[in-house]
């Protein structure tokens, strides 16, 4: 029998995205079957923005300067 998962180019099926599957089903297979993936939500969203304003202020900048940095950052993510 061969391999159904090879036409997807899955070579295995981890622990992450089995739980995915069980959790969500329809979004596994965006993910993995059509390489359709999240814009992910609110954690990954701040994390990149505090690294948007650590970015501003390990380059010397102001804290005004990175502070905006990472609202600005945060305001396009979610769209406000």
């Amino acid at each position: 029998m061969a391999d159904p998962f090879s036409k997807y180019g899955i070579d295995h099926l981890s622990v992450s995205s089995l739980n995915l599957y069980a959790a969500e089903p329809a979004r596994w297979v965006a993910k993995y079957l059509f390489s359709i993936d999240d814009a992910g939500g609110p954690r990954m969203w701040r994390g990149n923005a505090v690294e948007a304003g650590l970015n501003q202020a390990l380059a010397g900048e102001s804290d005004v300067v990175a502070f905006n940095a990472a609202a600005a950052n945060f305001a396009l993510a979610t769209g406000g």
